[in-house]
């Protein structure tokens, strides 16, 4: 069988969605799939077997394309269009995978090419445009309208959390509607910490992924100045991010005064994931909104470290008070969660191990794949 992987993203780069793609092409091509991926310009080529990469032409005015909506984004999905219409002149395929917002490209190829599509379902799309951008909420009402249009329209539905699957069998029809669930990304082979880590002294509040305004970084500095007043020794490490990002949010720790105690590292490489995960005494995912579980929670609790995580859908799909620290998102319950933890360590452990357990036991990764077969 012949595959279209239709992936609205930069692809490769060491962040979730594309990490989640990478892995999906993997699987598919191990089940003996011939697959296509069309994808945006900007990003890592990586060998995969019986798998083509296709890019959308550069555009020289376009790079650093951030996760969730952007103007850039938004460019590249119309570039990404005409690129998806030619390449399905010239040939076929059985079936179109299409990844978040390709969902709308791949209705369009159906209507025109009569080519079935499953539908990777890693959000709500109209609500994280209104939670992105403020101004469109109006018209929440009508995306939402779009976006049980594609869903009905498609074969299938691959969802990633309980409520994107309650949402997608709302509207589906015919449409078969699964949960493939992320998991932890963690090997048994655990590097060296980096020698940045290694010389930090103090305990370490670590955060680890993109830095977009939705993951609550703004939060997480005013926090740790309040943390601070009462462990003057802790330190934060944020890892990821773009430079951009990166000197943006340096700039804002100098600020708020916590400068000398702040370390922003930008990206860590994935096989040292578990040496920076477990360096740490508490890791922190202070998301503001949304449905999707960040990926990098079942890192998080597969690594053993406690984690002071937002009280948000996010994350109480998968998380609980036993296995984290579920704080409201503002400046003092997420301040208050972090020196819990940093006040009380042996009871930070204990739950550490609960949540090791218990991602082992419910979030491995045999069972996604299974899914996606």
């Amino acid at each position: 069988m012949r595959v279209l992987v239709l992936a609205p993203q930069p692809f490769f780069q060491l962040r979730g969605t594309p990490i989640a793609t990478k892995l999906l092409l993997e699987r598919l091509s191990e089940g003996g799939y011939q697959v296509d991926l069309l994808t945006l310009h900007e990003g890592a080529d990586v060998d995969l077997l019986n798998c083509r990469i296709h890019r959308i032409p550069r555009i020289p005015w376009i790079n650093g394309i951030p996760p969730g909506f952007s103007i850039k984004k938004l460019i590249c999905d119309v570039v990404m269009l005409v690129t998806a219409w030619q390449l399905c002149r010239k040939q076929k395929w059985d079936v179109i995978h299409a990844i978040e917002e390709s969902v709308f490209i791949a209705w369009l190829l159906k209507k025109r090419f009569g080519i079935p599509y499953v539908y990777d379902m890693d959000s709500s799309l109209p609500e994280q445009l209104a939670d992105t951008v403020p101004v469109v909420r109006p018209m929440l009402p009508l995306a939402q309208k779009f976006e049980a249009a594609m869903i009905a329209g498609s074969h299938g539905v691959m969802t990633m959390c309980k409520s994107l699957e309650d949402l997608a069998r709302l509207h589906a029809k015919d449409a078969i509607v699964v949960r493939v669930e992320d998991f932890s990304l963690l090997s048994d082979e655990n590097a060296e910490a980096p020698e940045v880590l290694k010389s930090l002294d103090g305990p370490i509040v670590m955060y680890v992924g993109n830095l977009q305004s939705y993951q609550g970084i703004d939060l997480l500095l005013n926090s740790f100045a309040k943390v601070q007043v009462i462990h003057p020794d802790a330190r934060l490490v944020i890892c990821g991010g773009s430079p951009k990002d990166v000197a943006r949010y340096r700039k804002y720790a100098r600020y708020v005064g916590i400068d000398r105690r702040t370390h922003l590292l930008g990206v860590c490489d994935l096989p040292m994931l578990m040496s920076y995960l477990q360096r740490a005494d508490v890791l922190v995912s202070p998301r503001l909104n949304g449905r999707n579980t960040p990926m990098k929670i079942y890192s998080y609790l597969d690594s053993g470290t406690p984690v002071v995580a937002t009280q948000i859908p996010s994350h109480s799909h998968v998380l609980s008070d036993n296995v984290a620290v579920m704080v409201s998102p503002n400046v003092n319950s997420m301040s208050e969660g972090i020196s819990q933890v940093l006040d009380c360590p042996a009871e930070g452990i204990a739950m550490g191990k609960r949540a090791q357990q218990y991602v082992q036991d419910h979030f491995h990764p045999e069972a996604a794949l299974e899914t996606i077969d």
